[in-house]
């Protein structure tokens, strides 16, 4: 990993909130620090290399699994993971919630709201529903009205092309299906995170 690797993800972070006012700017990198202290860590230069498939359920979500992680020994003998680009990877798990063709769930819902910088008063008023309720009650689900305008508002807030939004649209026409929550897997490919198939023993 290049040596100034945390000023990269802190720049692409950055970047992907820009549009928010400044003060939102400063709690969003404050949060990720606060929930990913390990991924903020410099790694050493050598030594316990090795690379795992890591449950990322340090992402909020208990259904994302990050596939040929690196991990590495620090000072004090201790395991770490090594996760690249942390910013381009939560855009892709949060665009890759938006994709989904079932009614998205509370704590994914509560990780779309915080990756693009909404409070519970911004999603209250766009959505019109009690954003605690929505948040923390595991078997509420939106009507469909407002899991279109969510899922609108994702990917209006992180493509920049028109394109790049029409092209998810065509489902929506059908409804969401309610079906069981599947894993979603990404994998670095040395330059960029790829959403790929979860692979079975």
């Amino acid at each position: 990993m290049d040596k100034n690797w945390l000023e990269t993800e802190m720049k692409d972070t950055r970047k992907r909130v820009a549009a928010m006012p400044q003060w939102k700017r400063d709690a969003h990198e404050r949060e990720m620090r606060e929930r990913f202290p390990h991924l903020f860590e410099k790694p050493p230069t050598a030594g316990g290399d090795t690379q795992v498939m890591h449950h990322y359920t340090e992402s909020g979500l208990d259904i994302v699994y990050l596939d040929g992680i690196g991990t590495y020994l620090n000072a004090d003998g201790e395991a770490r993971l090594r996760i690249p680009a942390v910013g381009r990877l939560h855009r892709l798990i949060v665009l890759s919630l938006a994709a989904l063709r079932r009614p998205l769930r509370g704590n994914e819902i509560r990780v779309i709201r915080t990756e693009m910088g909404m409070t519970r008063g911004d999603l209250e008023r766009a959505l019109s529903v009690s954003a605690e309720t929505l948040e923390e009650t595991p078997d509420f689900i939106l009507s469909e009205q407002a899991e279109k305008i969510l899922r609108l508002l994702t990917l209006l807030h992180f493509y920049d092309e028109p394109a790049d939004i029409t092209a998810m649209l065509p489902f929506w026409g059908n409804g969401f299906e309610k079906t069981e929550p599947e894993p979603l897997c990404f994998r670095f490919d040395g330059s960029s995170w790829l959403r790929v198939e979860m692979e079975t023993p």
